[in-house]
């Protein structure tokens, strides 16, 4: 476990997961473990380079890290889900002989970020339960019942019988 969050952060129990909820989540980052070697701005570079192919990075802020040799870089990501991407493939990682920790930073979300973030959880669970509603309604459809009726014979091609009623079938 990281050594350097703060108390409120930390979890009671320690667990081989964690589970964030959407109010957790953010698209503000913080990356631990930079090296911080001659030649840094290159290292930062490279780092946003890789970053940028998972997707757009907005801006981002050099900070002194927790030791004499490693700095921090506070990112902040187009969309939850880059930052939410980037997290999944970065957070304990090597990069430059270091692993990097990756945080969420929900502290850093205005009012507006955090109402955007919850309508826009709000629309694609929505989504899902309509493409869900949809496959089940598929599923039920008995295609019998859903093919058109055939329309009723005109009365002169109706089979007509030449034999008296009483010879005939009944069935």
């Amino acid at each position: 476990m990281a050594t350097d969050r703060p108390d409120y952060r930390d979890p009671k129990e320690l667990c081989a997961v964690k589970v964030y909820t959407i109010a957790q989540e953010s698209r503000h980052l913080v990356m631990h473990n930079i090296p911080a070697l001659s030649g840094e701005d290159q290292i930062i570079k490279a780092l946003l380079d890789q970053l940028g192919k998972i997707g757009t990075v907005d801006t981002w802020k050099k900070q002194q890290g927790n030791g004499n040799y490693t700095n921090s870089l506070a990112i902040t990501m187009a969309t939850i889900d880059e930052a939410r991407q980037v997290k999944r493939q970065w957070d304990d990682q090597p990069f430059y002989a270091n692993l990097l920790q990756v945080f969420y930073t929900p502290e850093l979300e205005t009012l507006d970020d955090l109402r955007n973030k919850l309508l826009d959880r709000r629309t694609k669970v929505q989504q899902r339960l309509d493409k869900f509603q949809r496959k089940r309604r598929q599923r039920q459809r008995i295609p019998s019942l859903d093919a058109t009726p055939l329309p009723p014979l005109p009365p002169s091609a109706a089979p007509t019988s030449d034999l008296p009623s009483s010879k005939r079938r009944r069935i």
